[in-house]
């Protein structure tokens, strides 16, 4: 019984076959104008590309987000220059019906057109549109548009019977699990006020005298804060001499809430006001409405 083969012709066959498939990746490649054409080329790669082209296109939204801001003030102050040329015919015709020179008659008709002029005027208050959004009769809210790829303000608005005052803004920023640190060094402190804090609903009582006595003023709050972690999810770390207060759940929805007296809150760093809610937070601060 004899085999016959050619090993030749077949290890040829490979080497072509081999050839066929880098000369069809290569084809692929030039023929896109990429380098990553699928997961096998890079995988590392891709992942970064896909995450840099999502950045791209969040941007270039972002972009046209704000050229429609922009096209929707263009169309009010189109129809404003229309009411301000409305105007100032308005007192060219007051003044000179205030010349003597003028009949009643006279008087009228120049009353008559003053009247069309203000007709026009509502007419076109009533019909400056954008994209079906009335512009100049008080309906439309004051709206701050999503302009940045990473930007987090959604829907910011005040309402036509916003009042003029002092307001607290929270500012929001992505993050992936809601913390708070305070201002001021704990551990140089003598003393604090004897009070409760209240972390998301539970009261954590300190006292002026242990913390004095403590060794370890910070580690005396921290301690306290972390004996109530399995009932307030928030832990207590030291950083750099300050109070840190960590959500243990990551997700948008858990947050810290965390208020007291206004004393005993500046002694821990937190700031003056009696409240503080950190969830995405970066910061507060005054904003003014009004005159």
């Amino acid at each position: 019984m004899r085999i016959n083969h050619n090993i030749a012709a077949m290890e040829a066959y490979r080497q072509l076959t081999i050839t066929s498939g880098q000369l069809q990746k290569s084809l692929e490649k030039l023929s896109s104008g990429l380098r990553i054409n699928r997961a096998a080329d890079d995988a590392a790669g891709l992942a970064i590309s896909e995450k840099m082209r999502s950045q791209i296109r969040s941007i270039h939204q972002a972009s046209r987000n704000a050229q429609d801001g922009i096209s929707l003030i263009q169309t009010a102050e189109g129809a404003l220059d229309e009411v301000q040329a409305i105007l100032h015919r308005v007192r060219e015709l007051a003044i000179q019906a205030a010349n003597d020179t003028y009949t009643s008659y006279d008087r009228e008709q120049i009353q008559k057109e003053i009247d069309q002029l203000k007709a026009e005027i509502d007419r076109i208050g009533e019909s400056a549109q954008f994209n079906t959004r009335k512009l100049l009769t008080g309906e439309l809210s004051f709206i701050i548009n999503q302009v940045g790829g990473n930007a987090y303000v959604s829907n910011m608005t005040a309402s036509p019977s916003t009042q003029p005052g002092t307001y607290k803004v929270k500012i929001y920023q992505e993050a992936s699990r809601a913390e708070l640190t305070g201002v001021t060094n704990v551990s140089i402190l003598d003393r604090i006020h004897t009070g409760e804090i209240v972390i998301n609903g539970v009261a954590i009582y300190l006292n002026s005298t242990e913390f004095s006595a403590a060794l370890d003023k910070l580690q005396y709050v921290i301690d306290k804060i972390n004996e109530k972690t399995h009932n307030t999810g928030v832990k207590a770390e030291r950083v750099n001499g300050h109070l840190k207060l960590v959500q243990t759940e990551e997700g948008s929805e858990e947050k810290i809430i965390l208020s007291g007296s206004q004393a005993l809150l500046q002694d821990l760093g937190f700031g003056a006001v009696p409240s503080v809610l950190s969830n995405e937070l970066s910061g507060t601060g005054p904003a003014f409405v009004g005159d």
